[in-house]
């Protein structure tokens, strides 16, 4: 575990991101619920995508949700990111707090460690939705968790955030354009979203590099937990995981309007609450 730990440097990286994501969260609104809540112990926790690129709200929240379940700047805690996060400089920045570039090697290590992973299979493939598809969550075939979360014999615990999709408007992921510039060959980045972010207006991937968010609210909770016992078929198990953090998503987006929900009363919203009354 001491290889996990953050030094001081990293300690202070961790309040200050924890301090960004909180300051996120007011201007959000956040509505966070601890639903199924943190598992004891090392586990593998599987969020999902906000809006990809150097400001992903849902990757800003990180921080203050992993500080709402327990963890304490100073744990242990390994965070996966993609590579695009180094290829403009920010990885390795904050490799101090436990940032890591995704892959098997340095997560399947610290969860032995009894170290926390926390993981965004989606990539910017679930980034990238449009607009129609902003309350999904969309792994496109990724099984990668399901088979790191079975050999380290962890628990899976997904976290699921919505409303990033309402602070901007995607009407098109740039798939094809993104293969006819290349970009998964030099930046391993599969889309390039076409739409409109303020303050930039209509753009083509402009947005991945930082955009002023419309205040939206955003609302998040932990789903039940997953184990992949060692007979499973990692696919099967992480298609049960994606299909309960896209039923969970829609849920949490069903029947609200983003801009206004301070027009409602307060507590209205408590997710506990409509579920207590759903039951």
């Amino acid at each position: 575990m001491d290889g996990f730990a953050p030094d001081a440097r990293g300690v202070r990286i961790r309040k200050a991101l924890i301090a960004l994501g909180e300051a996120a969260a007011a201007y959000t609104r956040f509505e966070f619920d601890e639903g199924a809540g943190r598992p004891e112990g090392a586990a593998l926790y599987v969020v999902n995508h906000g809006f990809g690129g150097t400001l992903d709200l849902n990757a800003l929240l990180g921080g203050c949700v992993a500080a709402r379940l327990g963890l304490r700047p100073e744990d242990p805690c390994v965070m996966l990111m993609h590579q695009l996060a180094w290829s403009l400089g920010v990885g390795r920045l904050l490799e101090p707090a436990g940032y890591r570039p995704a892959g098997q090697e340095v997560a399947l290590a610290a969860l032995r460690a009894n170290v926390p992973v926390f993981v965004m299979p989606g990539g910017d493939l679930d980034a990238s939705k449009p607009w129609r598809e902003r309350n999904r969550v969309r792994f496109h075939g990724r099984s990668g968790f399901a088979r790191l979360a079975q050999e380290a014999g962890v628990p899976i615990a997904p976290i699921v955030i919505t409303g990033a999709g309402d602070t901007l408007v995607t009407l098109t992921d740039g798939a094809r354009l993104a293969r006819a510039l290349r970009l998964d060959e030099r930046l391993r980045v599969k889309t390039l979203p076409i739409g409109f972010a303020l303050p930039w207006g209509f753009n083509v991937g402009v947005a991945f590099g930082g955009y002023l968010p419309i205040p939206a609210k955003l609302r998040g909770t932990v789903c039940r937990h997953f184990r992949v016992a060692p007979g499973d078929d990692p696919r099967a198990a992480a298609a049960r995981v994606e299909a309960e953090m896209d039923r969970t998503a829609q849920r949490l987006g069903a029947g609200r309007n983003p801009y206004l929900d301070w027009l409602v009363r307060p507590g209205r919203w408590n997710l506990r609450t409509r579920e207590r009354a759903a039951a």
